[in-house]
């Protein structure tokens, strides 16, 4: 699959900042630039990313068609995430 926009709701992006401290721009950097590791369910999209800061992200996403997908959250990856990030990524 590939995504090359992301569409954003205000209230997501509000949440994000006031929840977990993450930036549009970091969700960003973790789907567009840091290699993510992407697993589906029913139509709703796991990926497992780091920023350029090495910062780890779980973002929840739906695709929405023409390369496009629309964020539901990110968080932190939990300590047991970012193992699983690590191994599939061979890190």
């Amino acid at each position: 699959m590939e995504i090359r926009w992301l569409v954003w709701d205000r209230q997501i992006i509000y949440k994000l900042k006031k929840k977990h401290s993450i930036e549009p721009e970091e969700v960003e950097e973790a789907l567009f630039q840091g290699n993510p590791h992407i697993r589906s369910f029913r139509g709703v999209y796991h990926a497992y990313g780091q920023t350029g800061a090495g910062r780890h992200l779980f973002i929840v996403f739906v695709p929405l068609g023409k390369k496009r997908a629309r964020i539901i959250t990110a968080r932190d990856m939990t300590p047991g995430e970012r193992r699983l990030f690590r191994r599939v990524k061979g890190g």
